[in-house]
């Protein structure tokens, strides 16, 4: 039997785990090779080790993947389950591994990584391993052999023909999700491999190398027929990275589906794009088109080698505007080599395109494996090298033309109005100092007296609320109060700080979805203000307050939201962000003598 496990995301990412779409594809080809298979999906670490031990008599190999933010989780898994199995086989893959192979098979616990596309591989480590065969002959195959790291040669591109569509029994929720576009739960399909780009910040090219490959229409409206009958869905979310690829593809398909009563949106490329397909496309169902720009300023497009036609992309909006198409145009900031005038560029080209599906930014990650043509450090500062916070709401890169990393959050709270994290190790290296002097008070964040009115699974006023996908709780209004000691006090002045605010995934933005929020010690008002969406995991509060707020022996720090209050969305949420931080910097809520 062969184990796949998705592991945890970062508990510091403002969502759990995902449709594993790879993962239950990759489980589909290996089971039409006869082989037995179980996926482990879990959003907890303990319950995930939990449940691949209970298959200890029958495994004979553990496969692992996952994305940047889930690696941490990963080793540590591997880590305890090599000390329970030391004698099964583990093996990594998957975007972030195939960056990481060269750390990750030094690891005395990682047995093996399998670079890029990993059904061929991995069914022919396999067979190796049963009959204790040469894995020199593992397509894509990298190990440790105690002295070098050897990787043989990657493994022929998978036939289109053999491109597995997954079950959809193998995906959580059956890889159903709600779409705010098409305003109804949508099933998750791909019917390709591959992107022609080769854009520096992306692994698709190295995953999948090599010319695109589309599984045949006949096949892809086969899969469509069977979610419709299965699942009674008639919404569809075509994840292909440009699904106007192939254009003998798109004919059939639309041809095909034409009487199937979908709705369904896509992703395109913003290099060039056939009015005729998109009008076809729009006869039998499609609803809304995203294009990746990423930045219009051509100096960022070279080091990203991003080929983007402006005028293709007005052309585009202009033309779904007048068809009554929505187009999203989906951008990232903190690109090496941005400046905050090509920030603003960017806005002014989406204010003059008027993208009637609206626009996105995402934040930059130097994602392990990506950009190997230029060094990042001369275009910026990585901020951080721990994978747990390489999710795109939060910043780990800083182009040289910000002074700080609140001079961008700053410009993306103005003007897009999106929540954003920081990762600034050297005000996470204060805290963690002050940790080390005797003065400093360190409340445990987890020891509070909690009351809480309403508890909910999703914040306040969220559409994806009945979806429960998110294990964060809130509620609509309520307190946290923290009692500690003092001996004596050491200053006239101290400083209370602490890390703070957390939000789930699909959260919407604007301040009907903060919290007021007022801060006391012992009785006294400290602080009143909004715990705002903008002030998720990462954030730093600071506040000093004169030394007669303190009292020798009990003392007590009450974070409430007052009775009239307007925005009542969560102290609870703000409670599990705080027991976040602490359980990973070991920092908590701190006092400290100034």
């Amino acid at each position: 039997m062969i184990l796949l496990v998705n592991p945890p995301v970062s508990s510091f990412a403002p969502f759990q785990n995902k449709s594993t779409y790879g993962l239950a594809s990759l489980a589909k080809f290996l089971g039409k090779k006869f082989l037995e298979v179980a996926i482990i999906d879990d959003a907890d670490i303990s319950i995930t080790i939990k449940k691949i031990l209970e298959f200890k008599d029958k495994v004979r190999l553990i496969g692992f993947t996952g994305m940047s933010y889930q690696m941490n989780s990963a080793m540590l898994i591997a880590k305890k389950i090599k000390k329970e199995l030391s004698d099964i086989p583990i093996v990594f893959g998957g975007p972030a591994a195939t960056g990481l192979y060269d750390k990750l098979v030094r690891e005395n616990y990682i047995d093996y990584v399998i670079r890029g596309e990993g059904e061929l591989a991995l069914s022919s480590l396999y067979r190796i391993i049963e009959i204790n065969g040469n894995f020199g002959t593992v397509p894509s195959l990298s190990y440790f052999d105690g002295k070098i790291v050897k990787n043989n040669s990657m493994s022929q591109s998978l036939p289109a023909s053999e491109i597995p569509l997954p079950e959809r029994a193998d995906m959580p929720g059956n890889g159903i999700i709600y779409d705010h576009a098409l305003k109804a739960d949508a099933a998750l399909v791909i019917f390709s491999r591959g992107c022609f780009g080769r854009c520096s910040f992306c692994m698709a090219h190295n995953i999948f190398p090599g010319k695109v490959r589309f599984v045949s229409a006949d096949r892809a409206v086969e899969y469509i027929k069977k979610i419709q009958a299965d699942y009674n869905i008639n919404n569809f979310i075509i994840d292909d990275d440009n699904f106007l690829y192939n254009k003998d593809f798109i004919l059939k398909f639309c041809k095909l589906v034409k009487d199937l009563n979908i709705k369904f949106r896509i992703n395109m490329s913003g290099s060039s794009f056939s009015k005729d397909l998109i009008l076809k496309l729009k006869e039998v169902g499609l609803v809304k088109i995203s294009v990746g720009v990423e930045t219009i300023d051509p100096n960022v497009q070279k080091l990203i080698y991003k080929g983007v036609n402006m005028e293709s992309i007005l052309e585009l909006t202009d033309f779904c505007r007048k068809n009554d198409i929505l187009v999203a145009l989906l951008f990232m900031a903190g690109l090496p080599g941005e400046t905050k005038e090509s920030f603003i560029n960017n806005l002014r080209f989406i204010s003059n395109s008027k993208p009637n599906g609206g626009f996105d930014f995402q934040l930059f990650q130097p994602h392990p494996g990506t950009f190997s043509d230029i060094k990042l450090e001369d275009y910026g500062k990585i901020l951080t090298k721990d994978l747990d916070f390489y999710f795109s709401d939060n910043i780990v890169y800083l182009p040289k033309d910000y002074k700080d990393t609140q001079e961008l959050v700053k410009l993306i709270e103005k003007f897009l109005k999106k929540a954003v994290t920081t990762s600034d190790v050297q005000e996470i290296s204060l805290l963690q100092k002050y940790i080390d002097k005797k003065s400093t008070i360190i409340i445990d964040p987890s020891d509070f007296t909690g009351d809480f009115d309403n508890i909910l699974t999703h914040w306040r006023g969220s559409e994806r609320c009945r979806s429960g996908l998110s294990i964060i709780k809130g509620q609509n209004q309520g307190r946290l109060e923290y009692n500690f000691n003092i001996e004596k006090i050491e200053s006239k002045k101290y400083l209370l700080a602490f890390r703070g605010a957390s939000h789930p995934e699909g959260f919407p933005q604007g301040d009907e979805y903060s919290s007021d929020v007022s801060i006391k010690i012992n009785d006294r008002l400290l602080w009143t203000g909004k715990f705002r969406s903008i002030h998720t995991i990462g954030h730093l509060f600071k506040f000093k307050f004169p030394a007669v707020f303190l009292k020798e022996g009990q003392n007590t720090i009450t974070f409430e939201i007052p009775d009239e209050s307007e925005y009542k969305n969560g102290i609870s949420i703000f409670a599990y962000a705080l027991n976040l931080y602490f359980r990973k910097y070991e920092t908590g809520i701190l006092l400290i003598p100034v």
